[in-house]
């Protein structure tokens, strides 16, 4: 009797966990491996050379993303504590240039070649690249225009492109060496 529980709570488990990943995990990652055993099946997936160039070119990308959102966050602060830098220069400059790194990243984050067990995830990062370009233009043009709407639009851009690259951790069930997710 108490086998036959076991079975049931262990089947009972397993498709408790399938249909989480069928409602929940939107785009699971399917990994084809000859193992049956799921952790070797993710070790395989991290450890290819493909994979490794993917995870590395993401992860520098994201970080020079995130440096310069972060600059531009400085630069703002700055701003809102002394109105009269947005007539400054050299103050416009250094945002702009910040923006344009931003840019620059974005657009290259949104070319990655994923490996194929890794096509949902990109779709995400196209997500974060497109985001951070619209809030790039709202900002400038807020900027220029001396609109404090459009600035605060672009600040809701850069939430999500936090929100998203936070879904992307969440969406990989796989996590990749190191302890870090693409």
């Amino acid at each position: 009797m108490l086998f036959f529980g076991g079975i049931f709570g262990v089947t009972l488990l397993t498709l408790s966990f399938i249909n989480f990943v069928a409602e929940e995990g939107h785009h699971a990652i399917m990994v084809q491996s000859n193992s049956q055993n799921p952790i070797v099946q993710m070790n395989d997936l991290a450890d290819r050379k493909d994979v490794k160039e993917y995870r590395s070119s993401v992860s520098k990308s994201i970080d020079e993303i995130t440096s310069s959102l972060a600059n531009i966050g400085d630069y703002s602060r700055q701003a809102s504590n002394n109105p009269k830098l947005t007539h400054d220069e050299e103050w416009k400059k250094n945002v702009t240039e910040e923006w344009q790194d931003a840019e620059s990243q974005a657009r290259k984050l949104k070319k990655f070649d994923a490996p194929k067990e890794l096509k949902s995830v990109q779709k995400v990062y196209n997500q974060v690249g497109d985001e951070v370009i619209l809030a790039k233009k709202t900002y400038l043009d807020g900027l220029n225009q001396r609109n404090m709407d459009l600035i605060t639009e672009s600040g809701q851009h850069i939430q999500t492109v936090f929100d998203l690259l936070d879904q992307a951790k969440k969406w990989m069930p796989v996590l990749l060496g190191n302890g870090h997710y693409v």
